[in-house]
């Protein structure tokens, strides 16, 4: 790629956006003090992503050449990068988990399973709206997917929080 930099953030808050070839950006990630980016355009060649600020931002750079020399020189950073790639591709895995999913239904508990293995709460915040875009599902199908798995005692909506009753009867319905 042209200029490929790897970027660890110092202080202050900046969003990742990937520009669609249509000219749309799609915020990908915010970060925040003791994030990175750049990896993968560092690994692959691949045209790197837009980092915009939302605040003053203090971020360290790091070019490629310096970046692989890091990684053949110190062993540890090799196996943080490696475990950064392995984290990436589970995440990515349980995305595409949730958007195949067989009905809109295993697609929410997809959604609250993995939100409760993140976190490793029980009562998680949720918002209708923001779960319906992150789903891909309509309103009434998302208030149909919650509704049966509030009969069958999976899980409870109280406020603005979804609290899991039964996670193993959550795990089953992501399969």
């Amino acid at each position: 790629c042209g200029v490929c930099l790897f970027g660890f953030v110092y202080s202050g808050k900046a969003v990742v956006n990937k520009t669609h070839s249509h000219g749309e950006d799609v915020r990908l990630n915010v970060l925040s003090a003791g994030d990175s980016f750049g990896i993968l355009p560092i690994l692959s060649g691949e045209s790197p992503t837009q980092i915009v600020a939302l605040s003053d931002c203090e971020i360290l750079y790091i070019g490629q050449e310096d970046f692989l020399l890091l990684i053949k020189k110190h062993i540890e950073i090799a196996n943080n990068v490696i475990s950064f790639l392995v984290n990436r591709i589970v995440f990515l895995n349980n995305k595409i988990s949730t958007f195949s999913a067989y009905n809109v239904e295993q697609k929410l508990a997809n959604y609250l399973y993995e939100l409760h293995k993140k976190s490793g709460d029980y009562s998680l915040s949720f918002s209708k709206t923001s779960c319906a875009m992150a789903l891909n599902a309509g309103r009434a199908s998302l208030y149909r997917a919650i509704d049966s798995l509030q009969n069958e005692g999976i899980i409870k909506v109280e406020n603005k929080k979804i609290i899991i009753n039964d996670l193993k009867g959550l795990e089953r319905k992501t399969k």
